[in-house]
Formats: C-alpha cells, structure tokens, sequence
C-alpha cells in the first residue's frame, strides 16, 4: 500500500499501470473499504460507501495517469518536480490536494511508523518491571 501510495512510484513510466500491480491493487481495495467502514463511518451497503470507493479509485487513477483535467498544469509541474525532494507525507500534505480522499488514505498509511523501537521500548520497560528474580520473591 505504501509503494502504491509513494510519489517515487506513483510517477514511475515503469509501473504506470496501477491495474497490473494486481497484489497491491487488490490490497488497496480492501484498505479504502475498511476506511470508509471504520474511519469515515459509511454503511458497506450504503450509497455513501459506494460513492467514497468510486471516488477513490478515480482519484488514484487520475493521480496514477496523471490526467491534465484533473491536476492544474502548474500543480502537476511541482508534483512532479518535488516527488524526488520530500518526503511522501510532506509531499502528499502539500501536491495532494487534487485529490483529497486518496490524501487522507495516502497520509495515514505513509504515516506509520516502519520500525519496531517503539514496541522494544515497552519490552524492555516491562522486562524491568518483571524480572525472574522479583517474580520469584515472597512476602517474606
């Protein structure tokens, strides 16, 4: 999700056809229909979930094919020119916003964190906290 989701790739000629990253494409199907359900709060069978997929999808395919109708010329000249320069949520944040749906999604999965110090912080804080000798000690 992130790599289809990721400017570097999103504009590369050599995956311009997001239809043939079949694993990712179906992965981000999945992905913008939990977020509709859970964050946005849309019924699954409800008109407003179809339209925010519907949507979605015509955002990441404008973005995708780089469709001059959808993008002013100027903001896709910076789009471009800055996707090498930033980082992806600062580029999603700034050259996003011709389509706002996919940026939230963009945003928040780009967002997360890809390394697992956070969690070996809690592991080691509970480790000094339940060390097998304190664990063995009694009352007396």
């Amino acid at each position: 999700m992130a790599m289809l989701l990721h400017p570097l790739y999103l504009f590369d000629p050599e995956r311009h056809d997001v239809y043939e990253w079949n694993y990712i494409y179906t992965d981000f199907q999945q992905y913008i229909k939990l977020y509709g359900e859970g964050i946005m709060g849309y019924d699954p069978k409800g008109d407003l979930h179809k339209e925010w997929m519907e949507k979605c999808n015509k955002e990441l395919e404008s973005i995708a094919y780089q469709n001059a109708n959808d993008w002013p010329l100027l903001t896709k000249e910076k789009a471009l020119s800055e996707r090498t320069k930033q980082n992806p949520l600062s580029w999603w944040n700034i050259c996003g916003k011709a389509a706002p749906k996919l940026r939230l999604i963009a945003m928040d999965i780009l967002g997360l964190t890809t390394v697992a110090s956070a969690c070996e912080r809690g592991w080691s804080s509970y480790g000094f906290v339940h060390l097998k000798l304190r664990n063995r000690l009694s009352m007396d």
